[in-house]
């Protein structure tokens, strides 16, 4: 199973600061400061007299590359658990697939929702971009800012472009720690430095991931505070196969601070459709894209 993506995924006044704060990655120049170097967490090698790092990096460098190779289609409910209050839920629909080596997923929430008529582009990879339509705001699309990357999109969700994006993959500073198995599955796990002069990771010292071995498939990513506890936990819980692709099904977000989750779940997915690059367009924003036919569409 190939998918380095998905985590594609998803909007009320209050949704378009969840994604208003999603990133977009452009130079900037900023003045030089004294500053404390960031605490860097140590490595947790499972054992070391066996790790061979030329390996660790095959395996990151087939992880980055990795995408479900052709284009596809979700219908998805997304949840929001607070410990403390009601859950809330969201309807949308997804478009996805690789062009010249980006992953481009498009997402929409549903109108008639608390946060309806949202549509939010998102381009993965090294340099990821992201954009927003939002239906009676004048119509207009919008660039994602880049400086709020990490704040959730809105006070409902536990999703951030941080977890959308996941910039983390392609972070150049990185420790092999070894492989073992995780729920029952064999998984290597690596962790990942920020930059240690990028200020978007001013409360990040590390990220955690753990790629499943045999499907090449982010099982779950830990995200470490400036102390190298975590702070969240993105956790796939759940994988199907439609046809002859294995897919995320199910994705959890746990903020660890509040216990507050947040929760993904595909309940259709229409897989190798036809899908034509207007769709990934962001001028197109705003205009819902054709879906495929509903026998398509194999229900989870």
């Amino acid at each position: 199973m190939d998918c380095n993506c998905l985590f594609g995924p998803v909007f009320n006044s209050r949704m378009l600061r969840w994604i208003s704060t999603a990133l977009v990655f452009v130079l900037t120049t900023t003045a030089v400061v004294e500053a404390q170097p960031r605490f860097r967490p140590p490595p947790n090698r499972i054992d070391p007299a066996r790790l061979n790092e030329a390996e660790g990096e095959r395996l990151l460098e087939r992880f980055r590359a990795s995408g479900i190779p052709e284009p596809f289609s979700f219908h998805f409910r997304l949840e929001h658990m607070p410990r403390r209050a009601a859950t809330v839920t969201y309807e949308g629909r997804l478009w996805a697939h690789w062009w010249g080596g980006i992953h481009e997923t498009r997402i929409h929430l549903l109108g008639g929702t608390p946060a309806g008529g949202v549509d939010l582009l998102l381009h993965n990879g090294p340099e990821p971009e992201a954009w927003i339509h939002r239906a009676g705001k004048g119509g207009e699309t919008e660039r994602v800012d880049r400086s709020r990357m990490m704040e959730p999109l809105t006070e409902d969700i536990a999703f951030t472009p941080f977890d959308l994006l996941m910039p983390f993959v392609h972070w150049e500073d990185w420790v092999y720690e070894g492989s073992r198995r995780m729920r029952g599955r064999p998984a290597h796990y690596f962790l990942l430095y920020p930059p240690e002069d990028d200020p978007r990771y001013a409360d990040v010292s590390g990220v955690r991931i753990l790629v499943d071995a045999d499907f090449n498939a982010l099982l779950q990513a830990e995200v470490l505070d400036t102390e190298g506890s975590r702070m969240k936990t993105v956790r796939a819980d759940s994988f199907r196969r439609v046809g002859d692709q294995w897919i995320v099904r199910r994705i959890d977000i746990t903020d660890e601070r509040t216990r507050d989750r947040s929760r993904f779940e595909v309940v259709a997915a229409a897989m190798d459709t036809e899908l034509c690059e207007d769709v990934f367009a962001p001028g197109n924003l705003g205009q819902m894209p054709e879906l495929p036919r509903p026998s398509a569409f194999s229900q989870l």
